[in-house]
This record gives structure tokens, C-alpha cells and sequence, in this order.
């Protein structure tokens, strides 16, 4: 095993005691990059550059990953072309190097794969595209994400990343959507890492960390076209400023200066959100700064604003788009579904189906502040492909057929942009937004809650009805009218109601045809005299009419006395046949008390369903709104 060595730095002469023996560069104090090759001689890279280490983790900083503990031992800072990353070197407790990727709010685990046969690897990787698949020898098949070239570096401390002669970054996804590697080309040499993404930053149980990043509010370059100073905190996260003094927008280039693009034309933003550049805003339990905004249009001429977005949370960069008042806060994610076939309706990420909405292409109409487009990306060609599942969504950007990127974004109620510190001038709202919920409640949990309701009220209704008193029939009898009398005059045995309120049920019936029979029935209390009357007609007709039969009428009635107060009783029912030519020979009559009252049921259930039902009709309308 390698012990380390103790160098002195050839420019001040400061010694120097190696960390890990397989660092590439030492920084020294005196601010010299140093190469370390059996000793220490200056970079002498032409990539190298000085260039400000924007981090929320900190040198020799100590923490946990996977149960293991690392120390930091510093970090190569490269700026790409359509990014910039820091790669931390982590010192295992168990001697292995990984690096620590981070930048933009992200960090993932770089793990360096050996032992892989990268004969032919440089070729594939020259025909890779976003759309056809990769084999990688002893890894599997993958498929190109994103292609970028090296612009330029920096080292701080002492780092093992080996960026020498490298000039590609590739990453790559693996068929299955699981597995994401990292490829750096140098010449025709291939250094392959695999990435594992850490979710937070307290997931590495670090010793010490910068609460936030602090970018260098003096940093400054001449603007290309007017040559006055504007301040460049931000670069070289972001690399395109816009002006103050002469609205010229300025983008970094890889000859590694700032040029001029072209002069941004002043637009009417009547209906626009007038978020001034600087306002602190709150929004999804996360605290941004505006730093920037530009108005977009896509191919339909349908115009939108998107504010760019620093989160002083977790030092990443998101965006608040604003279309006709309705608000969505986007970010870059580097955790994304696969890249759906042409035509494909759906993606699936995280236990969620996302619908496919839109495409278009994307032009740049005006800007301001710090913002990561340009006009010359007006002129490439790109396509966006929006999916989504309200409140969230998925939008992938294709950068021709080598370059996909993946952003998440939610829904912003419009109230919690209006309920900043800072007040905000916010245009009118017009119609359902992309991501606005249809409403508080999806359709799945109107349809399981609607159905737990009605399943608890039918077990409690079935609760009630076995445990309350049973129903008792208090009268039940066949009567016939004699041929002399066309009365009869009933009383039932006394009975008694306990129950503070009960239903008495009345049931009658009778063989009438084409006849009929008047009735009156009165429910007594025998202790207080008070009655509950009722009559009714009981009439059925019947005959044939032209070869057709026909029917009018009933010859059954059943009544219902409700909440009738607790005490003594008896049914006196009166009946009177018809005169009619028809028969009426005999009645029934069958008196229930405790008679359950259909509607009792019916009503409440109904009431109970009604609710989610409505709901789901307004969610239908609304989604047909927001799909017109």
C-alpha cells in the first residue's frame, strides 16, 4: 500500500503532506494548482482557470454514506457548457475514493467503475443519442440524457477527480430507468463513474456544512456592448446576464469571455405579474430571491413569464412560471422517468401516471437580471413535452438528439403569491391553470370516500335495526262484507308503544274489481283520547277496450303514522264498499308497530352520496376545461 508523501509547492515553497495517495491536484495556501506526479509541479492546463467554489459543503468535513464514514479533502470546480459542478473528493474509511457531485440544489455519489473492457466504448459513445440504446460492456444497455463539453476548472484543497485531457461528460440512464452512469471522455480514454443521487443533504450525517451558499456580490465584468460594470454574483452557475445600463444581453462563451447577443427590445406587460428583481418570496415551504425573468412564446403565439428563481434553502435554482394568472413553480430534477416513444400518452414515475398535455417549441422574447437562456437557442432545435398529473408535473426539454432535460413542477396557488412580505402586482386569472387542481379532492379519493361513507352508514343503519326494539304486529286479520252490509267497522287489540317516538305501519288490501272502498282509520291513545287519522279510497277498474286489455287503480294501500308519542293504543279502521257493479268480498288489514319508513333510509343515503357525486361532475367539467 502507497504511504502518502510529503511534497513542497514549487512556486512558495510551502510544504505539503499528501492525503490520499491517489490525488491528481493540490491547491496550495499560496493559491497554485499544483499536478501531483511522484511530485508537485504547476498546473499548466490551459483549462485551468480561477474560478469561485460556490458549495454548501465544506473542506475536511467529516459525514456518513452508506453506513461508511469520509472525510472531504477538497473539490475540482468545472464549468461546462450548459453547466457548472463541483466534484468533492470523498475519502472512504476504508481507503476507496468516491466523488461527490454537486451544484444547482443537487448531489449524487460518484463511484468509479473498473474492470470494465472499454474496447469500442469510444466509438458508441460518438453514435450515442437520447434515442437509441448503448451497450456498455458488463453494465447493461443505457440510453444518452445529456452530452456536455468541458469548458474549464479550478481545484480547492487537495482532489483525486482526474479531469486531465478530459473533454466530454456523458449520462447515461439505464433501460430500466434504475441505474444512472457518468462517462468523461479524455481523447479516446474513458473514465466511467456510477452515480447515486442523495436526496438531501442530511441524508450524509456531515460534521459541518455552510447554511448557505454566499455568492460574491462584488464579482463584476464589463458588459460586452456598453462596457460599464454590471455585477456577476451568480457565474458561473448562471452564464447569461442582462445589462442594466444598456438592456444588452451578455452570455459567457467557451473563449472563455463575455459576449454580446443582442439588445433585448422592451415588450407591453400589461397583463403581465410584476415581480421586481430582488423579491424575497416564500413559496411550497421553500425561500427564493428573484434574480431574473424572461416572456417566452411557444409555436401557438400563446405568451407566458418565467422568473428565475434562487433557493436560498438548498442553494438550487427554480423558476415561477406565470400563464393568464396561474402560477407553477418549476426545477431541474436529475431523477426522471424514460423517455416516452412518439405518441406515447403516458409516463409512469413514483407510484404516478402523468398524461401527456402539450408540446411546442420555445422562443426567447425578453429578459432581465441573471436567466439561463438566450436568443441563440431560439435558433436550435428543441422540443418540450409536457405531462401531467395536477398538481405536478413532468416537462422534458429535447436539445436536438443528444441532450434531454427533465424539470418537475407544482402548482402555486395564486393566494400564496398574493400573501408575500412584498406586495405584487398580479394579472387577472384567466380559466383553469395547467396544474390547478380540479379541486380539493381527486377523483379517487371521492370515489373511497363516497363508498366508506355509504358502507359505514348502511353497517351503522344495520347496527340500529338489530339493537333498537323489533318491529310488532299489533293487528293482522281477514275480513269479509256479508251481503247485507256493505260496512265493517274494525278495532284492534289494545297495545302499547314504549319508544319515546315509534312509526305505526298500516297495511291494507282488498279483492276489488271494478268497484271500490272507502277508508278511514284512526290511531287512539286510550289514556289521552288524542287521534291520528287517515282515509283512503281503495278503487281498481279493469276491462278490455278494442281487442286491448287496460287497468286503472290499486287494491292495496299501505299508510304510515311517524314519531308517534310513546304510550296506550288501538286501530279503529272503518270500510265502506262501493255501489259499483263490481265484487269487493273481503279486506285485509295488517297494523306494525315499528314500521321502518323506506325514505328513513333512502333519504340519507342519497345525501351521503349526493356529495361526491356533485364533486365528480365538477371535476369532469373542469378537466374538460383544462383540456380545451
Amino acid at each position: 500500500m502507497e504511504l502518502p508523501k510529503t511534497f513542497s509547492c514549487p512556486k512558495c515553497g510551502t510544504a505539503y503532506r499528501q492525503v490520499n495517495t491517489t490525488a491528481i491536484h493540490y491547491e496550495c495556501s499560496c493559491g497554485n494548482v499544483n499536478r501531483i506526479d511522484g511530485f508537485l509541479q504547476s498546473e499548466s492546463n490551459q483549462k485551468l482557470k480561477q474560478l469561485p467554489l460556490y458549495s454548501r459543503f465544506k473542506q475536511d468535513t467529516k459525514g456518513y454514506f452508506n453506513q461508511q464514514a469520509f472525510s472531504l479533502t477538497g473539490t475540482l470546480v468545472v464549468v461546462f457548457k450548459n453547466a457548472a459542478l463541483n466534484f468533492w473528493t470523498m475519502q472512504m474509511q476504508d481507503g476507496s475514493v468516491k466523488l461527490l457531485e454537486e451544484s444547482y440544489g443537487f448531489q449524487t455519489v460518484l463511484t468509479p467503475v473498473t474492470g470494465i473492457n472499454t474496447n469500442g466504448l469510444y466509438d458508441r459513445l460518438n453514435r450515442a443519442t437520447t434515442t437509441k440504446d448503448t451497450i456498455i460492456d458488463q453494465l447493461g444497455t443505457y440510453r444518452l440524457v445529456q452530452l456536455d463539453d468541458f469548458w474549464g476548472f479550478d481545484v480547492k484543497g487537495e482532489s483525486a477527480a482526474d479531469i486531465i485531457g478530459a473533454e466530454e461528460r456523458f449520462l447515461f440512464q439505464s433501460r430500466d430507468g434504475e441505474t444512472y452512469i457518468e462517462i468523461w471522455l479524455a481523447g479516446k480514454e474513458c473514465r466511467i463513474f456510477k452515480q447515486e443521487p442523495v436526496e438531501t443533504i442530511e441524508d450524509l450525517e456531515l460534521s459541518a456544512v455552510n447554511p448557505a451558499i454566499r455568492f460574491n456580490e462584488k464579482d463584476y465584468v464589463d458588459c460586452a456592448s456598453c462596457g460599464k460594470e454590471v455585477n456577476i454574483p451568480y457565474f458561473p452557475l448562471v452564464k447569461n446576464f442582462v445589462c442594466p445600463h444598456c438592456s444588452t444581453l451578455n452570455k459567457f462563451s467557451e473563449r472563455w469571455r463575455w459576449e454580446k447577443e443582442q439588445k433585448v427590445v422592451q415588450l407591453q406587460r400589461n397583463a403581465a405579474a410584476k415581480i421586481p428583481l430582488g423579491t424575497k418570496l416564500h413559496l411550497l415551504g421553500d425561500d427564493f430571491k428573484v434574480i431574473g425573468a424572461t416572456i417566452k412564446e411557444d409555436n401557438e403565439d400563446a405568451q407566458w413569464q418565467e422568473f428565475t428563481l434562487y433557493c436560498e434553502t438548498d442553494g438550487g435554482f427554480a423558476f415561477l412560471s406565470v400563464f393568464n394568472g396561474n402560477f407553477m413553480l418549476v426545477y431541474e430534477t436529475m431523477e426522471f422517468p424514460l423517455l416516452p416513444a412518439v405518441g406515447q400518452s403516458m409516463i409512469y414515475f413514483e407510484d404516478t401516471y402523468y398524461q401527456f398535455y402539450n408540446d411546442y417549441t420555445t422562443k426567447l422574447l425578453w429578459a432581465e437580471g441573471y436567466v439561463f437562456d438566450n436568443f441563440a437557442a431560439n435558433n436550435r432545435r428543441g422540443f418540450t413535452y409536457d405531462y401531467i398529473a395536477p398538481p405536478y408535473l413532468f416537462s422534458l426539454e429535447r436539445d436536438g438528439d443528444r441532450n434531454n432535460y427533465w424539470y418537475r413542477g407544482e402548482y402555486v396557488d395564486r393566494r400564496e403569491v398574493q400573501n408575500q412580505e412584498t406586495p405584487i402586482e398580479l394579472p387577472r386569472k384567466v380559466g383553469l391553470g395547467t396544474l390547478e387542481p380540479s379541486s380539493k379532492f381527486t377523483n379517487r379519493q371521492l370515489i373511497v370516500g363516497g363508498a366508506l361513507a355509504a358502507i359505514l352508514f348502511i353497517l351503522v343503519h344495520l347496527a340500529i335495526d338489530l339493537t333498537g326494539t323489533p318491529a310488532k304486529v299489533v293487528l293482522s286479520n281477514t275480513y269479509t262484507f256479508s251481503d247485507s252490509s256493505k260496512n265493517i267497522e274494525v278495532t284492534s287489540e289494545p297495545f302499547e308503544l314504549k319508544n319515546f317516538r315509534t312509526n305505526v305501519g298500516i297495511d291494507i288490501s282488498a279483492d276489488v274489481m271494478n268497484n271500490w272502498v272507502s277508508l278511514d282509520y284512526a290511531l287512539v291513545n286510550t289514556e289521552t283520547g288524542q287521534e291520528y287519522n287517515a282515509g283512503k279510497d281503495l278503487e281498481y277498474y279493469a276491462g278490455s277496450d278494442g281487442g286491448e286489455n287496460w287497468s286503472e287503480g290499486s287494491n292495496s294501500y299501505d299508510h304510515l303514522f311517524t314519531a308517534v308519542p310513546k304510550g296506550k293504543y288501538v286501530l279503529n279502521i272503518e270500510a265502506e264498499k262501493g255501489t259499483d257493479a263490481g265484487l269487493v268480498t273481503t279486506l285485509y288489514v295488517k297494523a306494525q308497530a315499528g314500521s321502518k319508513r323506506a325514505l328513513n333510509f333512502w333519504f340519507p343515503f342519497i345525501i351521503i352520496l349526493s356529495w361526491p357525486v356533485i364533486m365528480l361532475i365538477r371535476n369532469y367539467s373542469r378537466e374538460q376545461e383544462r383540456w380545451a
